[in-house]
């Protein structure tokens, strides 16, 4: 007679659910460096995340596309050089980061989000517009 033995702890650990898939790909972080040299975390921007981003700009700062590009791009680094970098919470503070950024750190989120994130071309040319 044969036995047969079953491993449930392994079989839990590598099925995940669905809803575990998608709360692991909403905090998936991807790790990109910039022409300078620096280690730039980049995260999706989830609906929260969103929701937060429009409260702290006034009404005409969210309607200047180019603007709003520039806010959505610095609001996916949540990282430099390992040191966290946390939502700013007003157009000063996103002024701030989007200047830390400068060109090249811009450059290398912006990149990483269009390739890891599956952001439409279409909606990634309006934010840069």
């Amino acid at each position: 007679m044969a036995t047969v033995k079953l491993n449930p702890v392994r079989e839990a650990t590598t099925v995940k659910s669905p809803s575990q898939q998608i709360v692991e790909e909403a905090n998936r972080i991807v790790y990109v460096t910039d022409a300078r040299g620096r280690n730039l975390g980049v995260r999706r921007i989830t609906t929260p995340l969103r929701r937060r981003i429009f409260k702290a700009l006034s009404a005409e700062s969210a309607e200047k596309r180019q603007y709003l590009g520039m806010v959505f791009v610095a609001a996916s680094c949540c990282s430099i050089d390992g040191e966290e970098v946390r939502l700013p919470n007003s157009e000063l503070q996103f002024d701030a980061l989007i200047d830390r950024l400068d060109d090249d750190g811009a450059e290398a989120v912006a990149d990483a989000i269009r390739e890891n994130f599956q952001v439409e071309e279409e909606g990634a040319g309006e934010a840069g517009e």
